[in-house]
């Protein structure tokens, strides 16, 4: 079976000692070379990802977690140290993986770790990048994306980022999290109480008069309307910001399609 070889790439960061007394105990303080989990991890993600790939088991970026992690480096040394991530298997029914971290110098194996774990397979999603309130317009400015877990995904969450850009929150939405569909809608074109042209039209006429809406309105929406000469209510769909198209009578008493056009 293929092994599969990662190179770490690991950053020296000498550990300076604070000495207040001598230059002498800060120039022979020894350099440490730590190999950290995350280091490991990033490792393994990186390996799980291709090997999926590979196997045309997903395209997409794999997260990978160490079982029993700690907050001290898995490996310490005074001298540089070459790591290879070997023999990465993975049981993809429990998402599941194990591999063996060795660590070499001088072109000798010093020490050989066995690391298990599970991983996760992530999803770009579009997020926003700061807090928006209804009456708000989300632009392009206003949209990151971010990985998160599939598992953590709704089935209402928008992962187009073309289905958030134009729309309005519905009500405050917070920012670098998943957004779902309910949560934001086409901005309303009209507002509660204002005037509005209301359009009558049939095959032979079209009558029009001045109405108030009675409820915020996006284009396509049905809301209701008072004539302002008749003082009657009735509803109508929002053509643009200050049009409405009054739905026929036979219509008016029917919800079965409330948000669909009508054809006078």
């Amino acid at each position: 079976m293929k092994k599969t070889l990662i190179l770490l790439i690991i950053f020296l960061m000498p550990a300076v000692a604070l000495a207040d007394d001598s230059a002498v105990q800060a120039a022979n303080q020894s350099y440490i070379f730590n190999i950290t989990y995350d280091d490991a991890q990033d490792a393994v993600s990186k390996a799980l990802t291709e090997k999926l790939a590979s196997e045309n088991k997903t395209g997409q970026s794999v997260s990978a977690i160490i079982s029993a992690r700690k907050t001290t480096p898995l490996y310490s040394s005074n001298k540089p140290v070459d790591v290879e991530m070997r023999g990465l298997r993975v049981d993809s029914s429990v998402n599941r993986w194990s591999a063996n971290l060795i660590i070499s110098s001088e072109d000798k194996v010093i020490s050989a770790l066995p690391l298990a774990g599970r991983y996760m397979i992530m999803s770009e999603i579009p997020v926003l990048k700061h807090q928006a309130r209804n009456g708000d317009v989300i632009s392009k400015d206003d949209v990151d994306l971010k990985l998160f877990p599939q598992e953590s995904i709704h089935g209402d969450t928008v992962s187009d980022i073309s289905d958030m850009i134009g729309k309005s929150p519905v009500r405050v939405v917070s920012p670098n999290r998943p957004v779902r569909t309910s949560e934001i809608s086409a901005p309303s074109l009209i507002k509660k109480n204002a005037l509005v042209q209301m359009r009558y039209k049939t095959n032979s006429m079209e009558i029009t008069t001045v109405g108030q809406a009675l409820a915020d309105g996006a284009q396509g929406d049905v809301i209701e309307i008072r004539n302002t000469s008749s003082k009657k209510i009735t509803r109508a769909v929002v053509t643009n910001s200050n049009t409405v198209d009054v739905i026929a009578q036979s219509m008016q008493a029917s919800d079965a399609q409330p948000h669909a056009p009508v054809n006078y």
